[in-house]
């Protein structure tokens, strides 16, 4: 690899690695004095999205992209497009900024752009991984694992939420968003 697509690679990795290193500092000073310093999250939030960027439009050839995914797709009858994944990515981590900043003044708002955002982040996924079960059913294998996790992912989001989240009423408000999370995470587990 050649220093100049390491330094491509290098460049988004510090500035995520910031991000990381500020969500950690942010977090050991809420547990330190008990209050959480908004700036230092909204701070990691705004490095992340800048991360994202750098790779989407400097790091990344979009043409390697979409030729490693299609060629990699185990479902041949279906047309993936990279693009999408690329580019909803980005929108995805900015409409993330934005509910970061959000929600510290608005917790409705805030879990409303972060739903959207999870809806952004499903959009983008599905540039590179079909999500039509009907198509599984072409590969066994894949078809078989698509069944045994939404049956798991039935059981587990409703028990998940009940036991972490719930707390009467108002909790009632972020089930669209424990479905979502879930849905993705269901998803993700099928590749």
């Amino acid at each position: 690899m050649s220093s100049f697509s390491t330094k491509r690679f290098l460049i988004p990795f510090f500035i995520g690695s910031l991000g990381f290193l500020t969500i950690l500092l942010s977090e050991f000073i809420a547990f330190d004095q008990g209050e959480k310093i908004v700036e230092l999250t909204w701070l990691a939030s705004l490095f992340v999205v800048i991360s994202t960027l750098i790779v989407r439009f400097y790091s990344l050839d979009g043409s390697r992209v979409n030729q490693i995914i299609k060629e990699t797709n185990p479902l041949k009858s279906s047309e993936l497009r990279p693009q999408r994944y690329l580019n909803w990515m980005v929108i995805a981590m900015i409409v993330g900024l934005i509910a970061t900043v959000t929600i510290a003044s608005d917790f409705i708002y805030g879990m409303l752009a972060y739903l959207v955002m999870q809806l952004c982040l499903i959009i983008s996924y599905s540039g590179i991984i079909s999500i039509k079960p009907s198509e599984f059913r072409t590969v066994s294998r894949l078809f078989h694992k698509i069944v045994f996790f939404i049956v798991a992912w039935v059981i587990l989001i409703p028990t998940i939420y009940i036991i972490l989240i719930f707390s009467g009423t108002d909790s009632l408000i972020v089930i669209p968003y424990v479905f979502t999370i879930g849905t993705m995470t269901c998803i993700s587990c099928l590749v």
